[in-house]
Order: C-alpha cells, then sequence, then structure tokens
C-alpha cells in the first residue's frame, strides 16, 4: 500500500514518480480517437474509460482509474471534457458541467464508476449528440 499514490494526485496536471520526476507518459484511456476526462476541481483532470450510454442520450457512463467515492461537495463540481487526437496535439472538442446521478465501485477493480447526466438543454446540443454517437459506434469494452 505504501506506493500507491495520494488519490488527490490522480487530479493533478501532472504527476511524479517515485524518484519525485515527472511523468512524461499521460495515463488515459482511449474512447477510439476521442477520449473522456472528468475533473472534481477547475483546472485539474482525469481520464475516464467510457462504458455506456444512458437512456435517451441523456448522460454517460464512465469508469475511472482509481478507487475513490466523490463527496457530496465534490459532486456539485464534476465537470466532463472530451477531446480528440490529432497527431501528437490533443484538441479540446466539448467542455461541460455535469450532474453525477450514481457512483458506485466495479465489483472487479474496485476502482469508481460514475453516471453522468447532462443539464438541461445541454442535452439537445448537436454537437454533444455527434460526439455521443460516436462513442457508442466504437467498440468500447473493459480490459
Amino acid at each position: 500500500m505504501g506506493d500507491l499514490p495520494d488519490i488527490q494526485d490522480f487530479f493533478n496536471e501532472e504527476s511524479n514518480d517515485k524518484n519525485g520526476k515527472k511523468d512524461e507518459k499521460k495515463k488515459k484511456v482511449t474512447s477510439g480517437t476521442i477520449q473522456i476526462y472528468i475533473s472534481k476541481e477547475k483546472g485539474k483532470w482525469i481520464s475516464a474509460q467510457f462504458i455506456g450510454i444512458a437512456i435517451g442520450h441523456i448522460g454517460l457512463h464512465v469508469l475511472l482509474p482509481i478507487q475513490i467515492e466523490l463527496t457530496t461537495e465534490e459532486l456539485k463540481n464534476v465537470q466532463i471534457k472530451f477531446t480528440r487526437q490529432d497527431g501528437e496535439f490533443e484538441d479540446t472538442i466539448k467542455e461541460l458541467p455535469v450532474l453525477v446521478r450514481w457512483q458506485e465501485n466495479d465489483n472487479i477493480s474496485g476502482n469508481l464508476k460514475l453516471g453522468l447526466h447532462f443539464h438541461g438543454e445541454i442535452k439537445e446540443d448537436p454537437e454533444l449528440y455527434k460526439i455521443l454517437d460516436e462513442l457508442k459506434s466504437k467498440d468500447h469494452t473493459l480490459e
């Protein structure tokens, strides 16, 4: 257990290895060409793995690569960001607030699974709809 990083480090922009050096490899779980990031604090993102789309395209379900439970205060500030890898660059497609409808631990890994829903009119955004359709059309099996 002593080798595990602090939970807060997962939400930092940069991570350090055991020797205190910056880890040059960004840990991200990709969903085809679209990556999904979740934030509970402004400017601090963690990659998330796509699980599925909520019924009626009102949200999506993701798996975070950490074992935590979000507090009531953190649940109020959750944001989602979709990016697309374009060569060496990563472009932000969409960034928006989300409601956390449920959170649970994955039975196998113990990592956090989230059910995220979009606010009011955001659900009707054609760009968001295209992103969700692209995510849904890819083969997204959990490994």
